[in-house]
């Protein structure tokens, strides 16, 4: 049974410097289609697929799986991964990929995070409460002129963002005056 040291949500991977290997578990939101890019270096092709993660912190992130691990990516809405050992990146906020060492696991239900992430989903699920998650270092990445999250002037209202004067938010808004 595989040993993990995970970190205590999502959010967290704001505060882990970039190119650290981390231990994360997440409920699969979304499971993108496999892809391919041409690395400008060696003019080698690389499959790779996208999957966004969610956690009870209401964060998701995107990780990305390399070579082989993009083609055996056959998870699905509502799986709990394990990942041990995968790269803390910067791309549009936070991001994360996998590497060789990278181990995956699916619904790990020896962890006892797995239990508590199941129920969390289970119950959202069941809610009917809309599946509004922010990127992880979304708010950072629309101070450094990257892309924030679009949200209507009723959920900034809602969500009471902009009044901690030590910190900021940072949010899209599109509209029109009449």
């Amino acid at each position: 049974q595989m040993k993990y040291s995970f970190l205590p949500n999502l959010q967290k991977i704001e505060e882990v410097p970039v190119n650290a290997n981390v231990d994360v578990i997440g409920v699969v939101k979304e499971v993108g289609l496999p892809g391919s890019i041409t690395t400008r270096t060696k003019h080698e092709q690389l499959t790779r697929r996208n999957i966004t993660l969610v956690d009870q912190s209401m964060k998701q992130i995107e990780v990305t799986f390399w070579r082989d691990m993009a083609d055996r990516a056959t998870y699905q809405a509502g799986d709990i991964l394990a990942l041990k050992g995968i790269r803390v990146g910067d791309f549009q906020g936070r991001s994360l990929s996998t590497g060789g060492a990278t181990f995956i696991e699916v619904n790990p239900e020896h962890c006892k995070e797995y239990a508590t992430l199941r129920e969390w989903y289970t119950h959202l699920g069941q809610s009917g409460e809309p599946a509004r998650f922010e990127r992880v270092g979304a708010g950072m990445a629309g101070g450094a002129g990257k892309p924030a999250e679009r949200r209507s002037i009723q959920e900034a209202k809602d969500l009471n963002l902009g009044q901690d004067p030590k910190n900021p938010d940072y949010f899209l808004v599109q509209g029109a005056l009449t």
